[in-house]
């Protein structure tokens, strides 16, 4: 915006007697240069910026300042000579130009970071699938361990209860009751079974 406001300014001195757009110009392009000054200097203060990045920001400050300068002599000789102001103009365009090439690459020192950015949240996230999928499987894994853990240590005692009782019931008192002695529902199913065991061997 400064390097427009600097045209204009170029423009309205020679082509109009208006000094007051002269004027509004030369203040608008002071005020703006300010502004960018004031934003190159706060930029490392307000976000995290690389070795590269800081370089880059270096160079624009200088930049910055080197146009400034020339931007400068243009406001200054643009209300006595406007002829004279636009020949100052071509030396500040240069260092327009130079400014701009500095934050063209500040621009692409902030697309590669952006770009690692992503390529790490991407691989994090990816990780994070993963690390789901084993934990789902390390899970899966287990209850299957715990069901036939279960199922072992209660339907093989009542499976044999079953046949113990169907033995008993055709009046055989000799099987073997399974499960006597545990301390859970199992084993008091047993014992009820040993007792009517002892009841059909009386």
């Amino acid at each position: 915006a400064a390097n427009t406001n600097l045209y204009r300014t170029v423009n309205w001195a020679a082509n109009s007697e208006d000094g007051a757009k002269i004027e509004q110009g030369s203040h608008r392009t002071q005020a703006t240069l300010a502004q960018a000054r004031d934003a190159v200097a706060r930029f490392d203060r307000r976000w995290t910026v690389s070795d590269r990045e800081k370089a880059v920001l270096t160079a624009i400050a200088k930049a910055l300042e080197t146009y400034s300068n020339a931007a400068t002599n243009v406001v200054e000789m643009v209300a006595s000579d406007a002829a004279t102001a636009f020949i100052f103009l071509l030396t500040a365009e240069a260092g327009f130009d130079e400014v701009k090439t500095h934050l063209d690459a500040l621009r692409a020192a902030q697309l590669a970071q952006t770009e690692s950015s992503t390529r790490a949240t991407v691989e994090a996230e990816a990780d994070t699938r993963r690390l789901f999928l084993v934990l789902l499987a390390v899970s899966l894994v287990l209850a299957a361990l715990v069901t036939v853990t279960v199922s072992r240590m209660i339907v093989r005692p009542i499976v044999g209860m079953t046949r113990a009782m169907t033995a008993l019931a055709g009046g055989d008192g000799s099987v073997p009751i399974l499960g006597v002695g545990r301390r859970d529902e199992v084993g008091r199913m047993a014992e009820a079974l040993q007792v009517f065991k002892s009841v059909i061997g009386e």
